[in-house]
C-alpha cells in the first residue's frame, strides 16, 4: 500500500503543480480583479508589493498586520 501511495504521489504532485500554475495564469489573464482580491490588494497600482500575510478589513478596505515584500509582485 505504501508503494502504491508513493507511486501515485510521484505522478500527481508534479501534475498538480503544472495545473495550478496554468489556472493561476488563466485567472491573471481573464479575471484580474479576482486575482487582486486573492492577493489582498484594494487599489490598482504598478509595482505592487507581494503580500505574504494580511488580516483584511473589508469595511475599511485595508489590511491589518500586513507582511509584504515591496515591489516584488510581477506587473502585467
Amino acid at each position: 500500500m505504501v508503494g502504491m501511495a508513493v507511486s501515485i504521489i510521484v505522478w500527481l504532485a508534479p501534475l498538480q503543480i503544472v495545473l495550478g500554475d496554468m489556472h493561476g495564469l488563466n485567472v491573471r489573464d481573464h479575471q484580474p480583479a479576482k486575482l487582486a482580491a486573492m492577493e489582498g490588494h484594494w487599489e490598482t497600482q504598478r509595482g505592487a508589493p507581494l503580500i505574504l500575510v494580511a488580516w483584511p478589513d473589508m469595511a475599511r478596505e485595508i489590511n491589518h498586520f500586513e507582511l509584504a515584500i515591496p515591489g516584488s509582485a510581477a506587473s502585467s
